[in-house]
């Protein structure tokens, strides 16, 4: 069965990066697990109301790899 890993970068962009990444069974169960994952506009007026202020300027880049053929990157 084919497997898939969304691999999330998070960097701030004074400090090395911060990567993780989650392997899933399905390109379906990945695909979901990023659309309800992203950033929407009331998660950050909600940090912002609790005085939460990022160290730093950040970039996030979301990608898609099949894992049985990890040369193809299959969305970014």
């Amino acid at each position: 069965m084919p497997r898939f890993v969304s691999a999330r970068f998070a960097r701030n962009l004074s400090e090395p990066s911060n990567n993780s990444y989650l392997v899933f069974e399905s390109r379906e169960e990945a695909e979901r697990f990023i659309s309800v994952s992203c950033p929407s506009p009331e998660r950050s007026q909600a940090r912002d109301n609790a005085g939460v202020s990022l160290v730093g300027p950040m970039t996030l880049h979301e990608v898609l790899v099949d894992v049985d053929n990890p040369v193809g990157t299959i969305g970014s």
